[in-house]
């Protein structure tokens, strides 16, 4: 499939502390087809993509080869850290004729910019942590998270669920260093909590506790600090806050407010595409009633100062691809920050859909 590369002209919105100017929002344009693509590296020398024949490819120097083989129709997540030395590969085999959200996934570890994966284990929801050296992943029947050492097998443990209300929550977990971690958990009232584990003691202790069931809470770590992001659901009067505490002094007086707003946004927290940014999904409705949602940035480096990246309206998800945040809308994908132009470096000359029907 041929893409036009088309540029479609936004206004960033101004109100109160927003930064007030134009700006493009350009789509993502690349060689291989937007369908097929999977993950492409920060500086644009490698691309992994899918064949309809479920087959899983990496692009690179002049050359294609075969990452992982699965059934016609295949389906496959691809994510990275900052840290860039592993790549998370989740292999939905299932993907167009068994929808269960509660389905465990093979999830596969690879070394950046290679093509010789391990299978790390099944489940979903799969995260690195601590410079590409941990892994950790969630099985939801069973209601554990699973931590495992990339350079020693022997190194593994296991965090177990308290939640008895949502069969279908989704936790977060992160791991400040080797000996605590910190996972959201729902308590026996359905209200969401941030713990920390210690894996001397095997100790659990609350962090942060939210104040109602019609809330969510959202982590994210960086190199420098812990990210807290409290959004109220439904039509809660509940708003939403972002506040960060320093990554080595996790104390409640340390804390620092980031941002505060009396609506619910929809969160989606990014804090290490870029060490200057934070990125999130803003609810930007004027009156009651009506539903607008737009990716927002938070300029960490001049006093928090909010701007708008989008102008769609219904932008309600967002995808950080090695630092690039892509916004995926009506069939197309936009790049709220990051490069866009991606034919450069890819020197392959794009795959047929005769040849992709015939693979």
């Amino acid at each position: 499939m041929v893409y036009a590369v088309k540029v479609c002209l936004f206004m960033l919105l101004v109100t109160g502390s927003f930064l007030s100017q134009s700006q493009e929002l350009p789509k993502l344009s690349t060689k291989q087809s937007l369908d097929n693509l999977r993950f492409v590296s920060r500086s644009g020398e490698f691309t992994y993509y899918q064949r309809r024949s479920g087959t899983l490819l990496l692009s690179k120097n002049f050359d294609v080869t075969e990452v992982l083989k699965g059934v016609q129709g295949a389906n496959y997540h691809m994510q990275s850290s900052a840290d860039q030395k592993k790549i998370l590969i989740t292999q939905d085999i299932n993907y167009h004729n068994y929808l269960n959200l509660r389905e465990n996934k093979k999830i596969y570890i690879v070394d950046y910019g290679k093509a010789a994966p391990t299978l790390i284990g099944e489940g979903q929801l799969a995260q690195l942590h601590l410079n590409d050296g941990w892994v950790s992943y969630f099985q939801p029947r069973g209601k554990k998270i699973f931590f495992k050492n990339l350079e020693s097998s022997a190194l593994v443990f296991e965090i177990e669920l308290k939640n008895i209300k949502n069969p279908y929550f989704n936790p977060q977990a992160s791991m400040v260093n080797e000996d605590n971690i910190l996972y959201t958990d729902l308590n026996e009232l359905g209200i969401p909590g941030v713990l920390i584990y210690d894996r001397k003691s095997k100790s659990v202790e609350v962090f942060s506790r939210g104040d109602s069931p019609n809330q969510k809470i959202e982590i994210c770590v960086n190199e420098k600090f812990l990210y807290l992001l409290t959004t109220g659901l439904k039509d809660s009067s509940l708003g939403t806050q972002i506040v960060r505490y320093p990554k080595d002094k996790l104390k409640a007086p340390a804390r620092e407010q980031v941002y505060l707003s009396d609506k619910n946004d929809i969160g989606n927290l990014f804090c290490d595409a870029d060490p200057n940014r934070i990125f999130f999904i803003k609810n930007t409705a004027e009156q009651k009633g009506e539903v607008s949602h737009e990716v927002a940035e938070i300029l960490l480096n001049k006093n928090f100062k909010l701007n708008l990246l989008t102008q769609l309206k219904y932008a309600t998800q967002m995808v950080n691809l090695d630092g690039r945040i892509i916004v995926p809308f009506r069939g197309n994908y936009f790049v709220a920050h990051g490069d866009r132009d991606l034919t450069i470096d890819d020197k392959l000359s794009p795959i047929s859909e005769e040849e992709d029907k015939n693979e």
